[in-house]
């Protein structure tokens, strides 16, 4: 099990199935997320720490780091690409 599973318990089809990244976010959390991806969606690179949900019910924290991903000939931001790191046992 890598990546996604390991962290979160869930493939990448159960987060669509889900609804998307967002049902995995902690309810306080979603404010934060949301102006983070508004702001990447502006063209701003955006990192820091988020805290989700595992499909368990576990809380995780993560520290992300989202980068816009532009047309190359209009230059408007086309979609985001980012990693997560799991920071849970540093919390």
């Amino acid at each position: 099990m890598a990546g996604v599973e390991a962290v979160l318990g869930c493939t990448l089809q159960d987060v669509e199935r889900r609804g998307g990244w967002d049902a995995l976010i902690d309810d306080a959390w979603k404010p934060i997320a949301h102006a983070r991806q508004a702001r990447v969606l502006a063209g701003e690179p955006q990192s820091g720490e988020l805290r989700v949900v595992s499909t368990s019910g576990e809380p995780k924290w993560l520290h992300m780091s989202l980068q816009p991903v532009r047309d190359p000939g209009t230059h408007a931001v086309t979609g985001i690409v980012g990693s997560a790191y799991d920071i849970t046992t540093r919390k």
